[in-house]
């Protein structure tokens, strides 16, 4: 009898378990339909069944991307979003929090451009293959939002880069599924096209 009723519990389990990560797909659904509306996207639903969601939301101009795998130990989840920047391929940015290693790294001699905003120095590593240009393409409009937005993202790893004409923005262990992450994108996604902005109005040296 008691073998039943532990196989009855754990089946309970595996049955809520299913549409609790079932729910919070549906919730992703909902938001990304609504991001496509807002910025005129594309979605491209790729896994929008089971334990791993895995969806983007695409234009000519920019870009959404949400996983979610539930399955398993390695549990992964991640959103990035980028925007595309007119002419600037030859140019290369990096901005992410400082941590310890990032630290240690500075030691050793890493890059950390400084842009003389104490606050916003002393929070973030600073990374160009043209430092002059971080002076004027990280303003303070920029510089100010992004220390705001830094409070409300948990996770702590999240670095925004710019590679061949592609603003990238990456964020992990992010589930996206509720209504203040979902406010907090779109926060983001301002902020990304502020910056994008920066980046194709700007005239590099020469």
């Amino acid at each position: 009898m008691d073998i039943w009723v532990g196989v009855s519990i754990l089946g309970g389990f595996f049955v809520l378990n299913y549409f609790f990560v079932g729910y919070l797909n549906r919730k992703n659904d909902r938001n990304i339909e609504d991001l496509a509306e807002e910025y005129d996207l594309e979605i491209q639903n790729l896994n929008p069944k089971g334990q791993v969601l895995h969806q983007k939301a695409v234009s000519r101009t920019m870009g959404i991307e949400i996983y979610n795998d539930h399955k398993g130990e390695d549990q992964i989840s991640f959103v990035e979003l980028y925007w595309r920047c007119s002419n600037k391929d030859e140019l290369a940015l990096s901005l992410y929090p400082e941590g310890y290693i990032s630290k240690l790294r500075k030691v050793f001699g890493m890059q950390d451009i400084i842009i003389n905003k104490p606050l916003f120095d002393k929070r973030f590593i600073i990374k160009s293959n043209e430092p002059i240009c971080t002076l004027e393409l990280l303003d303070n409009a920029f510089c100010e939002q992004l220390l705001e937005l830094d409070q409300t993202i948990l996770c702590g790893r999240y670095e925004f880069r710019l590679a061949q004409g592609k603003l990238y923005y990456t964020e992990a262990n992010t589930e996206f599924s509720s209504v203040d992450d979902y406010n907090r994108i779109i926060d983001l996604i301002e902020l990304g096209q502020h910056l994008a902005q920066n980046i194709s109005n700007y005239k590099l040296p020469g």
